[in-house]
C-alpha cells in the first residue's frame, strides 16, 4: 500500500537552472579570481599600449582605433578563454546560436535606451555635484571621447569603436562570463546587482560615470536574463553607446558651427 501511495504521490522535480547558465559550475573563489584576472589583464594591456605608443600624444583617430580594438580583443578573448576552453559554456548556453529573436525587440531596444538616458544623466549629475561640487568628472569623460577637430574619419572610428566594438567585448565579459557564472551562486536579484556593480567598476573615469554605468548595468543584466541571449544585451549596449556618440558629436559640431563659448 505504501509503495502504491509513493507511486501516486507527485515526485519532486529536479531544479532547472536559470538561463543563461553554465555547463560546469565554477567555485565562487575561483570566479572572484577570474574576474580580478580579467580586470588586471585589461588594465595591463592598456598600460603596455601606453608604453609602446605613448597614447597621450597620439592622434585621436589612432588612439580610438587602438584603445577600442584592445577593449574588444581583451574582453572577448577572456570570455572565450575562461568559458569555452574549460568547456564551462557553449554558444547555445549563452544564446549566441539557436536563438529565436522576438522582432518586437527591434523597437523595444531603442525605446528602453532612450527612456533610460534622462535617468542616467540625473543620477550622474547628482553624484558629481554631491562628491565634487561640479561636473569636472563628466567633462573629463567627454574630453576623452572627443577630438580637437571633428573629421569624418574620427566620427566613423568613434562610432565603430565606442558604439559597436566596445559593447560587444564588454557584454561578452560582463554578461557572458561574469553574470552567467553568478547564476550558479546567487538569486536573480543579487546577481543582477552584483554584475551591474562589477560592470560599473569597469567605467572608472569618474564617480558620476560609475553611477550612470551601474544603472545601465542593471538593465543589461535583466535584459540578458529575460531574453536568455547575449544578443539582446549586446543590442541594448550598442544602441546606448551609438546614440551617446551621435549626440556628443552633434553637440560638438553645433558648438563649433555657432562658435559658442566653452565653459
Amino acid at each position: 500500500m505504501t509503495d502504491q501511495i509513493q507511486k501516486i504521490a507527485p515526485q519532486p522535480q529536479p531544479q532547472i537552472p536559470s538561463v543563461p547558465h553554465t555547463l560546469k559550475k565554477t567555485k565562487l573563489i575561483w570566479l572572484i579570481l577570474f574576474i580580478m584576472l580579467g580586470f588586471a589583464s585589461y588594465f595591463s594591456v592598456g598600460y603596455l599600449l601606453d608604453l609602446i605608443f605613448d597614447l597621450d600624444n597620439m592622434p585621436y583617430e589612432a588612439l580610438i582605433f587602438i584603445s577600442t580594438s584592445a577593449n574588444f580583443i581583451v574582453f572577448t578573448g577572456i570570455f572565450f578563454l575562461f568559458s569555452f576552453l574549460p568547456k564551462k559554456m557553449s554558444l547555445k548556453s549563452v544564446g549566441l546560436i539557436n536563438f529565436k529573436p522576438n522582432w518586437a525587440w527591434l523597437f523595444l531596444i531603442p525605446a528602453i535606451v532612450i527612456a533610460l538616458m534622462p535617468l542616467r544623466s540625473i543620477v550622474a549629475i547628482i553624484i558629481e555635484l554631491a562628491i565634487h561640487g561640479d561636473f569636472s568628472g563628466l567633462e573629463m569623460r567627454s574630453a576623452m571621447l572627443m577630438p580637437e577637430n571633428i573629421t569624418v574619419l574620427s566620427f566613423l572610428l568613434a562610432f565603430l569603436g565606442i558604439g559597436i566594438l566596445a559593447p560587444i567585448g564588454e557584454e561578452m565579459f560582463f554578461r557572458g562570463f561574469v553574470h552567467t557564472n553568478l547564476t550558479d551562486h546567487f538569486s536573480f536579484g543579487w546577481r543582477v546587482v552584483i554584475s551591474a556593480f562589477i560592470f560599473s567598476l569597469g567605467h572608472y573615469d569618474s564617480i558620476g560615470v560609475i553611477a550612470s554605468s551601474f544603472v545601465i548595468g542593471l538593465i543589461l543584466a535583466i535584459a540578458y536574463e529575460k531574453s536568455k541571449s547575449l544578443w539582446f544585451s549586446i543590442g541594448l549596449h550598442i544602441v546606448n553607446n551609438s546614440i551617446s556618440v551621435l549626440l556628443l558629436y552633434a553637440l560638438f559640431l553645433l558648438q563649433n558651427t555657432l562658435d559658442l563659448p566653452v565653459y
